[in-house]
């Protein structure tokens, strides 16, 4: 995972597939608020090692990369059947996704 970033991840993703307006995909590119989210995520406790996240529509995986770098475990939800063979593909190997 290292070698993976939020611009990669988007366009491994939309070599396969457009965001489709029916199902309200809007793809995360913005590293900004990627750092953001995890800071407001963990200004109630840090995330780490003994955090679990629900990730609801991850899409390419952008925010879901973020998350399991800060050790917590994370259960991503996606309904769009491309995505989800894209984060099978990209995080396949994640000891913390499912």
């Amino acid at each position: 995972m290292d070698d993976l970033d939020t611009r990669l991840l988007v366009d491994l993703l939309r070599d396969r597939i457009r965001p489709s307006k029916e199902l309200g995909q809007h793809f995360l590119i913005d590293d900004s608020v990627i750092s953001r989210s995890i800071s407001l995520a963990s200004s109630e406790s840090p995330l780490g090692e003994d955090s679990h996240v629900i990730e609801i529509g991850p899409g390419p995986g952008s925010l879901t990369l973020s998350l399991l770098r800060t050790g917590a475990s994370v259960s991503a939800f996606e309904i769009d059947k491309e995505a989800v063979a894209h984060l099978h593909r990209v995080f396949g190997d994640a000891k913390r996704g499912t």
